[in-house]
């Protein structure tokens, strides 16, 4: 049986109220820097904190499957942004 979205969204509310989380609730985590849930964070190098989108203040590819963020709080700090800017 379909169900339409807003019959599904209650039951997830219905579900999250009595300790049953769906699947997607189990991806979120807090970010380091402003203490928000968010789905994507990245590890910055500079303080090692796990950072969110909103909290980056630049990211690079360093090889295909690498990939180096800074925040906000060390693009202040010039030799935590020479360490990335030569990484």
């Amino acid at each position: 049986m379909k169900q339409g979205f807003a019959v599904q969204q209650m039951l997830n509310l219905r579900d999250a109220s009595r300790g049953i989380n769906p699947w997607w609730f189990q991806l979120v985590t807090k970010c380091q820097r402003c203490n928000k849930d968010k789905h994507y964070i990245e590890k910055c190098m500079g303080c090692l904190r796990y950072v969110c989108r909103s909290c980056q203040k630049a990211s690079k590819s360093a090889s295909k499957t690498n990939r180096l963020t800074i925040c906000k709080d060390c693009w202040g700090k010039m030799e935590k942004r020479r360490a990335w800017e030569q990484a």
